[in-house]
């Protein structure tokens, strides 16, 4: 795990008060799992004749505040999450030069992979759960 997502596992194992609790736009992750089991699929010689960019995620999109709680719970740890109004994060992020870092936070991911789930007849095997208490366990 790295970058992004490495400071929103270790923000969730903290403990520590953090004002996402209103961080509620769906956004698509992508374990490990998932894309390995992808790219074994389409690594199939069969598969060779389909050509297209293809979109990929886990079968769930959470938000970045639900994904806080699962981390938190999965470490033993209590999620102090409290809600500040979204808006006002980013003035206070735009504030601190840090515009950038709420976006990815708060504004909605979401990724349509209908077209590769029917294409490639594939759609993700493992769910985000087992995924996230696989990372937490090892971090």
């Amino acid at each position: 795990v790295g970058a992004n997502f490495e400071r929103l596992m270790n923000w969730g194992m903290s403990g520590w008060p953090l004002p996402l609790g209103a961080a509620n736009a769906p956004r698509a992750w992508l374990g490990m799992a998932n894309l390995t089991d992808f790219l074994r699929h389409v690594g199939d010689p069969h598969m060779a004749r389909i050509q297209g960019v293809w979109h990929i995620c886990d079968a769930e999109q959470t938000p970045v505040a639900d994904l806080l709680k699962q981390i938190a719970s999965l470490s033993g740890t209590p999620s102090r999450l409290f809600s500040v109004n979204t808006d006002l994060l980013t003035v206070l992020a735009t504030f601190m030069l840090r515009r950038g870092a709420a976006k990815k936070l708060l504004l909605p991911l979401p990724v349509d992979m209908s077209e590769t789930t029917e294409s490639l007849e594939w759609s993700p095997p493992y769910d985000q759960a087992s995924q996230l208490s696989e990372l937490v366990t090892v971090s």
